[in-house]
């Protein structure tokens, strides 16, 4: 009777035992596990930040040269300008009245040219006015009937984020120039209760989203800029039916 009791007892300790080795491993286990998803979390983080200043760089490296051509926009071929209609101002003759006139109008869009160029014009000024200098400028070229609808006083972007967007509707409105052929654009900013959108919309010939294959460098910078600030970019075209771009901001925005 005895001896079945040691044999019992044995049992139970040694089943105690693997229970004990089971919870061991399964801390063992656990501990790894979490130790592993916290290093993959922390490279993760790392390659997100590492991603970021690389792509801020890049930003700042544009933002600085768009500010030198700015610059020599104004300072030198603005000069140049001023001073060869002065000369011709001296002359006293009609037939240099509507040559004038031209020069008068190519000296204020080159202006108008180096403040939209101009990172520190922009943040000074805010985005509402540097995008309704940027509309007026399209407008006078007289190649487009271009409108901008803002009728949300809510609609507010800081600064920085400003210029970004800023950037962005300077991309697609330089790519509908280039590439759209149209004569209608229309800017409609908007705020709603979850995001705030900007939609760009113009009557082109459009393109076949299927054929875009990542686009080119002003497509993947719009793409950059507003990944930057955790926006998203739609683009829809239809052949022969214009295109519509959508820039969605979170409504942390």
């Amino acid at each position: 009777m005895q001896g079945k009791e040691e044999v019992i007892f044995t049992i139970i300790v040694v089943v105690f035992l693997l229970i004990f080795l089971a919870i061991m491993l399964l801390v063992f286990l656990a501990k790894n596990n979490t130790r592993k998803n916290r290093l993959l979390f922390e490279n993760e983080r790392i390659k997100r930040e590492y991603e970021d200043a690389l792509l801020n760089t890049r930003l700042e490296i544009q933002e600085h040269t768009l500010d030198y051509v700015s610059r020599e926009i104004h300072d030198n071929i603005g000069q140049m300008l001023s001073l060869a209609r002065i000369q011709l101002n001296n002359i006293e003759s009609e037939e240099y009245k509507e040559t004038d006139e031209l020069l008068g109008r190519a000296i204020a869009d080159l202006r108008a040219l180096s403040h939209n160029l101009n990172t520190n014009h922009i943040k000074d000024i805010g985005f509402n006015e540097a995008l309704q200098n940027l509309v007026e400028q399209f407008g006078r070229s007289g190649k487009y009937h271009i409108k901008l609808q803002n009728e949300d006083s809510q609609f507010y972007i800081d600064e920085e984020k400003g210029l970004i967007i800023f950037r962005i509707i300077q991309e697609v409105l330089n790519n509908i120039t280039k590439h759209a052929n149209a004569s209608e654009i229309n800017i409609q900013l908007d705020t709603h209760a979850e995001q705030s959108e900007i939609n760009i919309i113009d009557n082109g010939k459009g393109f076949d989203p299927a054929k875009l294959n990542g686009g080119g460098i002003g497509l993947k910078n719009m793409n950059d800029r507003i990944k930057l600030i955790g926006g998203k970019l739609n683009i829809s075209s239809v052949l022969g039916k214009g295109t519509h771009v959508k820039i969605l901001l979170p409504h942390e925005f």
